[in-house]
C-alpha cells in the first residue's frame, strides 16, 4: 500500500488519541448501560462496518475458509470478549485512569506468552523491562496506609483483561486467519457483537424498562466510544499496513497520559498514592522490551573499529 504522510500523520494522532479516549468513555457509559449492551452496541457497529469495507473494497481473492473463520472468531472471543469485556466490567467499579495503567502492561504479558508457547527469547533488557512493569502495576495496586494493595474482584478482571489479549496477540502469529486484515477484524467484532446481542435477547425483563435507566450522559458515552474506537481501529489497521510495528506500538506510551488526564481532570477520579512512580516504571518497561536493542545494538556496531 503507498504510504501518505498526511494520512500516517492523522493516523497516528487517532491510534494515540482516540484510544487514549476510549477508557474514559467506557466508564461514562458504564454508569447506567450494562456492560453487555455497551459490548453488543459498540462491537456490533464496528464489526458491521469492518466486514463491509473487506466484502466492497477488499478485493478478495478467495473466500475465507472454515478454519480461518473459526480461528478469527477464537481470537474474537480473547482480544475482545476477554480483553476488552473484562475492561467493560472491572470499570463499573474501578477508575478508567487506572484501568489504562493497568492495561498498559499487556506488551509486557506478550512477551512472556511469546516465550513460553513459542520459545522465542527475551533479551536481558527486556526481562528487566517485564520485571519494571511488573513493579509499576503493583506500585499503582498499593493503597497506602499499613502497606496493604488494591485486590478488589475488578482488579483480576483487569488482570484477567491482559492475559486474554496477550495470549491472543501471541497465538495470532501461528493461528490461520482471512488474509483480508478488514475481514478478519471484523469477524473478530461481529462474532462478539452478536454473542452480546443473544444475551440481551436471554434477559427475562421487557424492553422498554431495559433501555429506560439509560442516562443521556451514558448514551453520549456510548455513541462516542463506539465513534472514536472504530476510527482508532481504522487508524491502526492502516498503520500495520505502512508503518513499522515497533513504531506502531508507540501508542501505548501516549494513551495512558491521555487516559490518566481525562479520569482525573474531567472524571475527578481520586489518583492512587504512588501513580506517578508506578507510571513511569511501566513506561519504562515498554522501552526496555520495546526499543532498547534497537537503540543500542546499531550504536554498537558503529562504535566498532574496522581491523
Amino acid at each position: 500500500m503507498r504510504k501518505n504522510v498526511a494520512l500516517v500523520l492523522l493516523s497516528y494522532a487517532g491510534v494515540y488519541v482516540f484510544w487514549g479516549m476510549t477508557y474514559y468513555l467506557i466508564r461514562v457509559s458504564g454508569i447506567t448501560i450494562p456492560a453487555v449492551s455497551i459490548m453488543a452496541v459498540r462491537w456490533l457497529t464496528a464489526g458491521l462496518l469492518f466486514t463491509g469495507i473487506a466484502l466492497l473494497f477488499g478485493r478478495l481473492r478467495r473466500p475465507p475458509t472454515a478454519v480461518e473463520i473459526l480461528s478469527s472468531i477464537l481470537l474474537g472471543v480473547l482480544l475482545i470478549l476477554g480483553g476488552n469485556g473484562l475492561v467493560v466490567i472491572a470499570e463499573k467499579k474501578v477508575d478508567s485512569y487506572l484501568a489504562a495503567l493497568v492495561i498498559t502492561s499487556t506488551p509486557l504479558v506478550v512477551a512472556f506468552f511469546d516465550f513460553v508457547l513459542w520459545r522465542r527469547k527475551i533479551s536481558f533488557a527486556g526481562l528487566a523491562g517485564i520485571l519494571l512493569g511488573i513493579a509499576g502495576v503493583g506500585m499503582l495496586l498499593w493503597t497506602g496506609g499499613n502497606r496493604r494493595f488494591d485486590l478488589r474482584p475488578e482488579i483480576f478482571y483487569l488482570l484477567g483483561a491482559c492475559v486474554s489479549w496477550s495470549l491472543a496477540s501471541s497465538l495470532s502469529h501461528k493461528l490461520k486467519v482471512p488474509e483480508n486484515i478488514f475481514l478478519n477484524s471484523g469477524v473478530q467484532m461481529l462474532s462478539v457483537g452478536l454473542m452480546m446481542a443473544a444475551v440481551i435477547l436471554l434477559i427475562p425483563r421487557p424492553a422498554p424498562g431495559y433501555f429506560s435507566g439509560w442516562s443521556p450522559a451514558s448514551l453520549a458515552g456510548l455513541v462516542l466510544l463506539t465513534v472514536v474506537g472504530t476510527l482508532g481501529f481504522l487508524a491502526f489497521t492502516y498503520l500495520l499496513r505502512v508503518e513499522p510495528a515497533v513504531r506502531v506500538v508507540s501508542y501505548s506510551f501516549v494513551n495512558p497520559l491521555i487516559a490518566v488526564f481525562l479520569g482525573v481532570a474531567l472524571g475527578h477520579e481520586k489518583t492512587v498514592p504512588l501513580l506517578v512512580p508506578g507510571l513511569a516504571s511501566i513506561l519504562a518497561g515498554l522501552f526496555l522490551l520495546l526499543y532498547f536493542e534497537r537503540i543500542v545494538d546499531p550504536l554498537k556496531a558503529g562504535s566498532k573499529e574496522p581491523e
